[in-house]
């Protein structure tokens, strides 16, 4: 969800050749970023790109249209607080208004995730802010509204590297080319 230009995705579908990969984009520029990003790297047939709402868009019909995926990977758009360093101009266009529309924007993503994957599948919420209102407030208030979900450890480790509090990791900022990132992974262990 939110797939950007895709190169994340692009980078999973590399290191999982036999995985089926379906990326979801609302900005049109992106998408057709994403559609050469792909062509680029010759993975254009295994990589579905969609162009639409994450928040109204549903998995494309497969040929089990029962099946759930059983990762979705939520790259959220955020307020880019983890960016600062690079681009420190952002943050004098930022408002206790605009953080506040982006954390909506996010819960209900968030929420559209849990009820997208399967039981015994993965969500993992990314965002590029050090915000806690964007990272635990919004995986907090996702699990409160959906019995059986929990939140895994990050397999990250590393002198940037802190723990949430008291869910996910934060990747911290550091030296001009370590932006700061924060990712939860939550399992989801039944349907609610």
């Amino acid at each position: 969800m939110c797939s950007g230009r895709g190169v994340k995705a692009g980078q999973i579908a590399q290191a999982l050749p036999d995985a089926r990969i379906e990326c979801w984009e609302l900005s049109p520029l992106r998408h057709r970023s994403a559609l050469r990003e792909m062509a680029r790297l010759g993975i254009g047939d295994r990589v579905v790109l969609r162009l639409g709402d994450a928040l109204s868009l549903s998995p494309a019909e497969t040929a089990e249209p029962d099946k759930k995926p059983s990762i979705v990977f939520l790259d959220a758009p955020c307020t880019g607080s983890g960016t600062w360093n690079r681009k420190p101009e952002s943050k004098w266009t930022l408002s206790w208004a605009k953080v506040d529309k982006m954390v909506e924007l996010q819960r209900n993503l968030l929420k559209k995730s849990l009820s997208l994957v399967r039981t015994g599948g993965i969500i993992i919420y990314v965002t590029c802010s050090l915000l806690r209102q964007e990272n635990e407030n919004v995986v907090a208030d996702a699990l409160s509204g959906v019995a059986g979900c929990v939140v895994l450890d990050t397999p990250l480790d590393g002198p940037h590297v802190r723990r949430g509090r008291p869910w996910g990791t934060y990747i911290m900022p550091g030296l001009p080319w370590l932006d700061g990132f924060y990712v939860a992974i939550i399992m989801k262990r039944a349907e609610a």
